[in-house]
C-alpha cells in the first residue's frame, strides 16, 4: 500500500485510484466522522467538572465518557458507538447543566438550577476515588482497594457474613437444606434491598421500608418458578402476583407492583469447542445482590414501579436456580 503522503500533489499523471487505497481513505473518513476531533483527557479524573462536549479517554484508549450538549453522560467505543448512558437507563438528563466528579469521590449531575438529577453513589467513597472505563468499556469509579462503582452494576460493596454455600460436590444446596443457605439467601436479598434504596436516593425519592411478610410471599414466588420451571408474574394456573398477596393476607389494599429478575451467580468456564464445564467461580456477593436492581433499572416498566414514589414498602424474594446457575428474583411493592 503507498503512503498517504505519496499519492497528495501528483497532479501531472492520470490514473485509475488504487482500490485500496480508496478503502483505506474511506475508512480514515468514517472515522473522524464517528467522532469528530475534540479535545481528550485522559481518565482516571478525580475532583473536577466535566467538560460539556469533551472526551474523557479511557486507559485502554478503546473507550470514551462524553458529557453531552443535550445533557447526557455516554460511555462511546471508538466508532461512536454508545455503550452506557444515563438516557438509556431512564434518568432524565435533558435539564442537565453539570457533571462532575465530585471531591467526596461521588459521580453525580445537576440541573441548573443546582438540584441533584442523578448520582453513581449514596454513600462518598472519599477524596482518593477517582473516575475511569475499564478495558471493557464499564465506567467505574475506583479507589485503592478497588471498583466501588460500576455502571453496569451498581455499587460495590462487601457485606460481612455472606459467602457462597457449597455442598461436598461443589454445588449449591438445595432451598432450605441448611440454615447457613437460608442465611446467605437473606444475604442476597439484603444486598438487593440496600441496592433498590441507593437507586431511589439518587432519583431523590425516599427509602423503601422492610416487610418480612413481603419477602415471604415474594421468595415463594420465585422458588416456585425454579421447581417449575417458568419465568413470569403469573403462575401456571393463572394466578397473579395480587392474587398470591391477597392469599397471604398482606396489608396492601393500595397501590402495588412486582418486578421479576435473574442474577447469575457463578462464571463458568468452558473447553473450547466442547460443553465440559471445566471450571466454575462464584461471583462477588455484590455484585449477584445489585444485579436485580440493575436490570430493573435498565427496564423503563420496572423502573418505574421501582422509583413509583407512592411506593413505600418492598422486599425482595430470592430462589437459587441449580440448573441455571442463578438466583431468581422477585421484588413486591405496595403504598
Amino acid at each position: 500500500m503507498p503512503r498517504l503522503g505519496a499519492a497528495v500533489g501528483r497532479g501531472a499523471a492520470c490514473s485509475a485510484p488504487d482500490p485500496a487505497m480508496t478503502r483505506f481513505l474511506l475508512l480514515l473518513l468514517v472515522a473522524f466522522a464517528a467522532l469528530p476531533a475534540r479535545a481528550q483527557t485522559p481518565l482516571p479524573v478525580s475532583n473536577a467538572e466535566l467538560i460539556r462536549d469533551h472526551l474523557y479517554l479511557s486507559p485502554s484508549g478503546s473507550h470514551f465518557l462524553l458529557f453531552r450538549p443535550d445533557g447526557d453522560l455516554v460511555v462511546v467505543d471508538t466508532d461512536g458507538q454508545i455503550v452506557w448512558g444515563l438516557g438509556g437507563m431512564g434518568v432524565a438528563v435533558q435539564g442537565a447543566d453539570r457533571a462532575a466528579m465530585q471531591p467526596d469521590g461521588t459521580l453525580a449531575v445537576y440541573a441548573a438550577d443546582g438540584a441533584r438529577l442523578w448520582s453513581a453513589l449514596a454513600d462518598a467513597p472519599g477524596p482518593g476515588a477517582a473516575l475511569t472505563i475499564s478495558a471493557d468499556g464499564d465506567l467505574q469509579i475506583v479507589t485503592e482497594a478497588g471498583p466501588v462503582w460500576s455502571a453496569r452494576t451498581g455499587a460495590l460493596r462487601p457485606v460481612e457474613g455472606c459467602a457462597p454455600v457449597e455442598d461436598a460436590a461443589g454445588g449449591m444446596l438445595p432451598p432450605g437444606a441448611t440454615p447457613a443457605y437460608v442465611a446467605y439467601i437473606a444475604c442476597i436479598e439484603r444486598l438487593a434491598h440496600d441496592e433498590a434504596n441507593r437507586a431511589r436516593e439518587a432519583a431523590g425519592l425516599g427509602p423503601l421500608a422492610w416487610s418480612d411478610a413481603f419477602a415471604a410471599v415474594a421468595r415463594a414466588h420465585s422458588e416456585d418458578m425454579v421447581r417449575r420451571g417458568y419465568v413470569a408474574h403469573d403462575t401456571p394456573e393463572g394466578l397473579t402476583f395480587s392474587d398470591r398477596m391477597e392469599a397471604a393476607s398482606l396489608d396492601c389494599s393500595g397501590r402495588r407492583a412486582e418486578n421479576i429478575a435473574g442474577a447469575h451467580a457463578v462464571g463458568l468456564e468452558y473447553v473450547n469447542d466442547a460443553d465440559e464445564v471445566v471450571s466454575v467461580e462464584w461471583l462477588p456477593q455484590r455484585e449477584v445482590g445489585a444485579a436485580p436492581v440493575v436490570s430493573w433499572m435498565n427496564s423503563p416498566p420496572h423502573r418505574r414501579n421501582l422509583l413509583n414514589p407512592d411506593h413505600h414498602r418492598h422486599a425482595i424474594g430470592v430462589a437459587w436456580d441449580a440448573e441455571a446457575q442463578m438466583y431468581r428474583a422477585t421484588q413486591l411493592l405496595c403504598e
